[in-house]
């Protein structure tokens, strides 16, 4: 009498499929963790230029608030990590930052900008010649720079 292989998987198989299954589920932890900072940098760029937009459509100053938090240094970052709002209408639009991710002031920045600043009319930052950096970190050692140049120009590092 012939015997019939049964079908299935062996024991090793499945023990290689779970080790996969592990190594995948902790580099897209990893991947999901590191998004945060570069979308907040993304998030906060969109909005300062958002801010210019509406300063030149609606033909008034808009101001922009940084609530930027003293960060020791990478990767440590404070929690709350601070924030920003946007002045387009009262009451002002406030922005929050993801957890592990801070808006930072750093000492040895010569260039922050500053606790707030306004767009004019025409798009210009004010008050004059207004131009400087805005660091934003995230507790992976990831530090993103956002630059605003006299000219109302904002950019992403």
């Amino acid at each position: 009498m012939k015997k019939e292989k049964q079908g299935g998987f062996s024991l090793f198989e499945l023990v290689i499929v779970v080790a996969i299954v592990g190594i995948l589920a902790v580099a897209f932890g990893y991947y999901m963790r590191s998004g945060r900072g570069s979308e907040a940098a993304r998030e906060l760029v969109t909005n300062i230029k958002r801010a210019k937009m509406e300063a030149v459509k609606r033909n008034t100053n808009v101001v922009v608030t940084l609530n930027a938090v003293a960060c020791p240094g990478l990767p440590s970052v404070p929690s709350p990590g601070g924030g920003y709002s946007l002045s387009t209408d009262p009451p002002p639009t406030v922005f929050a930052m993801p957890r592990d991710v801070a808006l930072c002031i750093e000492a040895q920045q010569p260039d922050y900008l500053g606790a707030s600043f306004s767009f004019n009319s025409k798009g210009i930052p004010n008050p004059p010649n207004t131009a400087g950096t805005i660091t934003i970190n995230h507790n992976q050692g990831i530090s993103y720079t956002i630059n605003l140049s006299a000219a109302g120009g904002v950019r992403l590092q």
